[in-house]
């Protein structure tokens, strides 16, 4: 089984002064269905301690908008730590997946854009063709990437012209804008891609 590191949310306590890193009880539970041992590999680990780890990819998680769109204290904290994340796996070739923000995140690293959507925020959404035996996927965001740049491919659309699933034409890395871990059950699909992402056959 691969190790991957997984990247948690961050949410500040309101009852008292404590900021949280969380992340989804479902996704140690899907990962595990596709043969991934998960680590939350939290924002303040050094990339030092993840080369002694010797992970074999990433996953850039939902929640917390970017700081470009929404500023706060934990979007700024999170961008930073996943920028030098991205960039160290980059330089070191190590495949990267993002979901929902991630893949937002990945998008905007290289350059894109993100603009205001409406109606993408609990429903689920048809997509234009078929992409990895999937016709349909849910969908849970206020932002949408436009102005991707050329060295991705467009792999999945929605009738509306949002942008849900993306590869880098040079580098290991892919994403999508819909959220595998909360389907229930979980679909065999979400596994495919996910596992091709990080070479496991």
């Amino acid at each position: 089984m691969k190790k991957i590191a997984i990247t948690p949310r961050l949410v500040e306590n309101e009852s008292y002064h404590e900021i949280r890193e969380v992340i989804d009880t479902r996704w140690g539970c899907l990962l595990i269905e596709c043969g991934i041992v998960p680590f939350v590999f939290v924002t303040d680990f050094t990339l030092k301690l993840f080369d002694e780890l010797s992970f074999d990819g990433v996953i850039l998680t939902g929640g917390n908008d970017l700081n470009s769109v929404t500023p706060n204290k934990l979007s700024e904290k999170r961008d930073l730590f996943e920028k030098h994340l991205l960039k160290y796996c980059i330089d070191k070739k190590i495949p990267v997946f993002g979901v929902c923000r991630g893949c937002q995140f990945i998008a905007s690293f290289f350059g894109a854009k993100l603009q205001k959507i409406s109606d993408h925020v609990a429903v689920r959404h048809k997509l234009v063709k078929e992409y990895a035996g999937l016709s349909e996927v849910n969908s849970y965001h206020h932002w949408e990437i436009v102005e991707l740049p050329y060295c991705f491919d467009v792999l999945a659309t929605t009738s509306d012209g949002c942008i849900e699933a993306i590869k880098h034409k040079e580098y290991p890395i892919s994403a999508v804008m819909w959220h595998p871990e909360r389907e229930n059950p979980f679909r065999q699909e979400d596994c495919k891609i996910i596992c091709e992402s990080f070479n496991i056959f």
